[in-house]
């Protein structure tokens, strides 16, 4: 990509796209081209369509959004603007177990459960533990208490 106004449209038109691939691959790639050197004015319009992406009632969009919002609000600190009181609603959902997430696969005589939701949950608590020291005054610390405590309880424990 070599002008990204110039690719702007595009990439919003891929964030809302109805096809689940195209907007993970979008979201995913975010994290690719917001560095350091990257001003918010150049990106917040795209970084604002990211943030609604936690909305999306895909987990592995949502997972990949996260991925990227990491990224940015590691780069690019002032993008925490664009968190609200919805988006952290959104955000808290993601952090707790979910049992419909859990597959078991059978492998031969064993069966093997896998949990899908584990790596949006990661990406969750990732994100909280980036934007920590720049959200001090938007997320009180018993919220994330809380949070921690609904994504890591003893029973949700999947080997």
């Amino acid at each position: 990509m070599t002008d990204l106004k110039e690719n702007a449209p595009l990439i919003l038109t891929n964030i809302k796209s109805s096809n689940t691939q195209v907007k993970y691959t979008t979201a995913a790639s975010f994290k690719y081209f917001c560095t350091k050197h990257t001003s918010l004015e150049s990106v917040s319009n795209l970084v604002q369509a990211l943030f609604e992406l936690i909305f999306d009632k895909d987990y592995v969009v949502q997972k990949a959004a996260l991925g990227s919002l990491n990224t940015i609000v590691y780069n690019i600190p002032r993008s925490t603007h664009y968190v609200n009181k919805q988006f952290l609603e959104a955000l808290a959902d993601t952090c707790k177990f979910k049992p419909e997430l859990v597959k078991e696969y059978e492998l031969g005589p064993f069966k093997h459960k896998q949990d899908e939701g584990l790596p949006l949950r990661n990406a969750a608590f990732s994100f909280i533990d980036i934007a920590l020291e720049l959200l001090y005054d938007k997320i009180e610390f018993i919220w994330i208490i809380d949070q921690i405590e609904k994504g890591i309880g003893k029973s949700y424990r999947i080997v």
